[in-house]
């Protein structure tokens, strides 16, 4: 039971270390306490809500440390009772100092929670808003801080009196009929109390609709990553979170236990749960994890199957008519990484063309999320720009730039970026007025291909390699339907990280040569493949 005439203190910030903390006190006897620890007169110059710098003393005079004291008299404080924040340095001792001084001159340590406490008691706030204050200082994500503060404004609150009004107004006709049974009763006004309660009834009924979604907002959408063994589930935690939180291993069963992580996905907090994957087993540790797993499912609000993919139906197609040798492969890869031009307004383009398919140069006057703003008119610029669905070579990039028959003799567009739209749109969206090269053009040129394979078609026309160990010149790092790129030399003898090139994708959407990571290719579901008609 709080005990109204107990003064209570307690540090109002985080404990441990820091530039400031903030020590609170309240009740009737903050002043008294004030004048024990405090030079003589102090609290005469105290005035309402402003700051005011004093030296803390201990029992024998000696400094404990310079603080800032702000008084909040009765009844205009967060408690409704005199308060008083003394803002001090935030280390450790000088808190704990400080702290004993305040008990041994007559103050209590306050329990947790005591000061909403005491603000509830005291008519400060209602019993929604006392308990938003811990939804806010616990909230992880910003539509949970959003919902908090509309919680701690009263919003809730004014809800929950208006139905109590409108119960007080009923249950007061209800009182008043019974006791004058004699007196007639309107059927108007039998009517109206009807209808009151049945919107009551729906308000109520609304209201309690919300409280899952509250406990969603608070908690966190537990969201449980299923399915079976080694088809990618520690990867994608990895994958959603930015950075290697589980262990990831082509063996089957690496996952044991349960692992578990939160994020932020647009406003709203997900608790992540990497589950072990689900299968007859013998081993006793395997069967533990998979009776988490079970565990997991059936307490998460959202389950995230994942499962092998089939493999893309692509045509059969006849064996590669022409080989292509390693060298030659790395040549025309240079030849598109490092040719030299130069582009001119008429070269850019945003917006429709001519068939009213959305086009965007690479240009510095690209704008958005999907800019690479890489190459200015005029002046020189090396790579060949990305062009969705491009199989330019250097030497017709080069005369598109000054002429395009496809565009009635006028110059093409120096390159079309593969944005989000043209993504879903795929062939419907390649435009015929630029010029450039993609990702599967490029590497469909460098094998001296007579047409533009996909990245979805390449796999049929490759051996997939036992190993990344086994990448050699000319090869392909390849996710199927997303990107690829080639594969040039082993960075060093670890072998985790390589030379490569590729056409685009963000920020550059050019042609270029740079260093990869092997770890992170692996992890993001590309596989190393070799065309059938590579020859050394």
């Amino acid at each position: 039971m709080t005990d109204p005439e107990r003064t209570i203190a307690a540090q109002a910030t985080a404990a441990g270390q820091g530039a400031i903390a903030v020590i609170r006190m309240s009740g009737p006897g903050c002043m008294d306490i004030l004048k024990q620890c405090t030079p003589a007169a102090f609290t005469e110059r105290l005035r309402p809500r402003r700051a005011t710098l004093v030296c803390i003393r201990d029992a024998e005079g000696a400094a404990i440390d310079q603080a800032l004291v702000t008084w909040f008299p009765a009844p205009a404080s967060y408690t409704g009772e005199d308060t008083a924040e003394i803002s001090c340095h935030g280390g450790m001792l000088v808190t704990d100092r400080l702290l004993k001084r305040l008990y041994q001159c007559g103050a209590s340590p306050a329990e947790p929670g005591e000061f909403t406490k005491r603000a509830f008691l005291n008519g400060r706030m209602d019993l929604t808003q006392a308990e938003a204050v811990m939804d806010v200082i616990s909230a992880g994500s910003d539509l949970a801080l959003k919902a908090a503060q509309t919680q701690l404004d009263g919003g809730i609150g004014a809800q929950v009196d208006e139905l109590k009004d409108n119960l007080v107004h009923v249950l007061a006709h209800i009182e008043a009929y019974i006791d004058f049974p004699d007196e007639d009763i309107s059927p108007d006004t039998a009517s109206d109390l009807l209808a009151r309660l049945r919107s009551m009834e729906e308000k109520l009924a609304a209201l309690l609709k919300t409280a899952e979604g509250g406990r969603l907002l608070r908690e966190g959408i537990r969201t449980a990553i299923a399915g079976p063994p080694n088809v990618g589930k520690s990867s994608l935690l990895n994958t959603l979170l930015g950075y290697d939180r589980a262990i990831v291993s082509n063996i089957a069963g690496t996952t044991r236990d349960t692992v578990e992580e939160s994020i932020q996905l647009a406003g709203l907090a997900l608790r992540l749960i990497d589950t072990a994957g689900v299968r007859e087993s013998s081993d006793v540790i395997e069967q533990a994890g998979i009776t988490r797993t079970n565990r997991a499912l059936e307490t998460a609000d959202l389950v995230l199957e994942v499962a092998d993919a089939p493999p893309p139906r692509v045509p059969d197609l006849p064996p590669p008519l022409l080989p292509a040798p390693r060298r030659e492969a790395l040549a025309a890869s240079r030849a598109y990484t490092s040719m030299i031009w130069r582009g001119s307004l008429r070269n850019v383009r945003h917006g429709t063309d001519g068939d009213g398919i959305r086009t965007d140069t690479p240009d510095a006057s690209a704008a958005g999320d999907d800019a690479g703003a890489w190459w200015k008119p005029g002046m020189r610029s090396i790579g060949m720009p990305y062009k969705w669905g491009g199989f330019d070579t250097p030497r017709q990039f080069s005369e598109r730039l000054k002429a395009d028959a496809a565009n009635g003799g006028l110059p093409a567009a120096a390159g079309d970026m593969g944005t989000p739209e043209k993504q879903a749109a795929g062939d419907a969206a390649v435009s015929r007025f630029a010029a450039g090269v993609d990702c599967s053009g490029f590497v469909s040129r460098c094998w001296r291909l007579d047409r533009p394979f996909s990245t979805r078609e390449l796999p049929a026309l490759c051996t997939r390699l036992p190993s990344w160990e086994d990448l050699r010149t000319g090869d392909i790092l390849i996710a199927p339907g997303r990107h690829v790129l080639l594969f040039i030399q082993w960075e060093g003898t670890e072998k985790n990280r390589f030379l490569g090139s590729e056409a685009g994708p963000l920020p550059a959407w050019k042609c270029s040569e740079h260093v990869f990571s092997r770890a992170m290719l692996e992890n993001s579901g590309y596989r190393p493949m070799r065309y059938r008609g590579m020859r050394d």
